[in-house]
């Protein structure tokens, strides 16, 4: 009876830490290159509406960000609006978001690199943060990591960022980012 009662426990013990939350996974690095093949669209543009909505099902937030775009990969994209959902958002007093990911906020200027799916708990874009860029609002419209870290170049598949904030040093302009972009997703179709 002894035994019955130990295999009992231990069957308890497992369903017990199998039912516990899990720890959020790890996100790998993400270079350059994959960014640019493995992104259904990569979007710049200007966010123009954040519109809120609730899954009656799930009781989770959603919103559907609009962006009026500027740069596209594919080109037929430039020049109209893009809506795409994603989860995470603020709605009736309740916020919710994917930890660690940029907050999308209107007016926002931005260069995205999306997942074919972007209403996923992985996140609108690929490797999450990694994959969230802003514009920001000097002549030269530089382009900055989701750290506001200005983007100075590429080389050999990788970005290379400034450490220090923008404003304080030059970075990439929006128009020679995307010239990188199209030459990275070129590659990848060959």
């Amino acid at each position: 009876m002894s035994s019955i009662s130990i295999r009992g426990i231990t069957f308890l013990a497992l369903v017990a830490v199998s039912a516990a939350p899990l720890a959020a996974s790890i996100v790998l690095p993400v270079d350059f290159a994959r960014l640019c093949q493995t992104a259904h669209h990569v979007l710049a543009g200007q966010i123009i509406e954040i519109s809120p909505l609730r899954d009656e099902q799930t009781g989770h937030i959603y919103s559907d960000v609009a962006i009026l775009v500027s740069h596209s990969s594919p080109d037929s994209l430039a020049g109209h609006r893009y809506t795409f959902r994603m989860i995470g958002g603020e709605m009736d007093g309740k916020r919710l978001s994917i930890v660690d990911f940029p907050q999308l906020q209107l007016n926002d200027r931005v260069v995205l690199f999306l997942n074919d799916k972007t209403s996923t708990v992985f996140g609108p874009t690929i490797g999450l943060w990694q994959g969230v860029f802003f514009v920001d609002n000097s002549e030269n419209a530089t382009v900055v990591d989701h750290l506001r870290h200005p983007v100075v170049g590429v080389r050999q598949k990788q970005l290379l960022r400034s450490a220090k904030s923008a404003g304080t040093v030059g970075g990439i302009s929006l128009d020679d980012f995307f010239d990188e972009i199209k030459a990275h997703r070129s590659t990848a179709s060959r």
